[in-house]
């Protein structure tokens, strides 16, 4: 009997706990009309990591965006999730996400009024979402998925063999253990000394430095296997791809880039403009000049210069992003650079993939670049 008494009890307390649960995933919808400097107000909870709100009907005004946690309100930045552009404030109807650090309330209120009325209604949610450093009309809310700072042991392995790494011309390899999962390299030119190489947590991509057109090109994913498997998928969701590095010396390298290719076989001689649809940013030609390159369909190298020379022993962090609506975002040290051409869309529903391009520049001039960290955010 106790036993019984005591399974029966665990069984409710299960019960409770799994309805409990749920019933902290259904949030309640606040829902209201707007007018002439009308308001619907929302009280959060603990469990309201975000808050979603839905604008309807047929009317002509300003909706602004506000918070409060005593009683004072303030205008609060939200994401439309039609463009991912970031503003406090809309004269449209769509859905915006907004972020939840700790607000009391959260309210939509007519600030200026035209006609018609404004149906709104909002929603709060357990998931919490980032709005990342790249902000704007071709940004997402990016949460950090995956950071690579070399301070972990990882496992080097060549593709084509469970043996130790190859050096050999266009020789493949893979590494395991980074918190971005799965990396591929591709040697470019037979060489001594590999261009893989972790020491003072940091990753040394030279390699001998004394050929022309020397390199490598890390791919984060299966480079070897090309599934549908991929980081992202063109119009469906997007990502950004920050690559932190110094380099000793510019005239060293013909290229040193980062952004995003699709998910393909690697191209022959680290020649990243074979690939269909890419979008990267970084250093092509041996006085530093930094630009933003890309192309859509095999349509030719859309290009803008960011108007910035890299110098010699300098440290720069370089990001490329892809927003879910298909719209490359580039950056040098935080700052976003102008995409005249090369700001196009890629194509849609297509995997694409992070990855990094070097090539020496010849000679025994020797470039020294050290990759510092990376991180993927999605």
């Amino acid at each position: 009997m106790r036993r019984t008494s005591l399974l029966r009890v665990s069984v409710a307390a299960l019960l409770i706990a799994m309805l409990s649960a749920v019933s902290a995933f259904a949030q309640p919808v606040t829902q209201g009309t707007l007018g002439i400097a009308d308001a619907v107000v929302t009280a959060t909870t603990g469990a309201d990591k975000s808050v979603t709100i839905q604008v309807s009907g047929t009317w002509s005004g300003t909706i602004t965006f506000e918070a409060s946690i005593a009683g004072t309100w303030t205008a609060i930045p939200v994401i439309r999730q039609s463009t991912y552009g970031l503003a406090s404030t809309t004269t449209a109807n769509d859905l915006f996400v907004v972020s939840n650090p700790g607000f009391s309330q959260i309210r939509a209120k007519m600030t200026a009024y035209t006609s018609g009325f404004a149906t709104v209604a909002i929603k709060g949610g357990p998931a919490e979402t980032i709005p990342g450093a790249a902000l704007g009309a071709s940004t997402n809310m990016w949460t950090t998925y995956a950071r690579e700072d070399f301070t972990r042991p990882l496992l080097v392995l060549a593709t084509t063999a469970a043996g130790a790494k190859t050096i050999a011309a266009t020789g493949t390899n893979y590494v395991w253990g980074s918190p971005s999962g799965l990396i591929t390299y591709r040697e470019e030119l037979v060489k001594s000394a590999s261009s893989w190489i972790v020491a003072a947590n940091k990753l040394d991509i030279s390699a001998d430095n004394t050929t022309d057109n020397e390199g490598v090109e890390i791919y984060l994913g299966d480079g070897i296997v090309t599934d549908a498997t991929s980081w992202i998928t063109t119009g469906v969701n997007g990502g950004c791809f920050t690559v932190n590095f110094t380099i000793a010396l510019i005239a060293g390298t013909d290229q040193m880039l980062i952004g995003w290719r699709k998910h393909e076989a690697f191209q022959a001689g680290n020649v990243y403009t074979g690939y269909a649809d890419w979008s990267v940013v970084g250093i092509n030609n041996v006085d530093g000049s930094v630009f933003s390159l890309g192309e859509v369909a095999g349509g030719g190298t859309l290009s803008d210069d960011s108007g910035v020379n890299a110098a010699n022993a300098g440290t720069y962090t370089l990001k490329s992003c892809i927003s879910a609506a298909r719209v490359p975002t580039a950056f040098l040290n935080g700052t976003p650079i102008t995409m005249t051409n090369s700001g196009t869309a890629k194509t849609a529903d297509i995997g694409m993939d992070p990855f990094i391009t070097y090539l020496q520049a010849g000679g025994t001039i020797d470039a020294n670049i050290r990759i510092n960290w990376w991180e993927i955010t999605r």
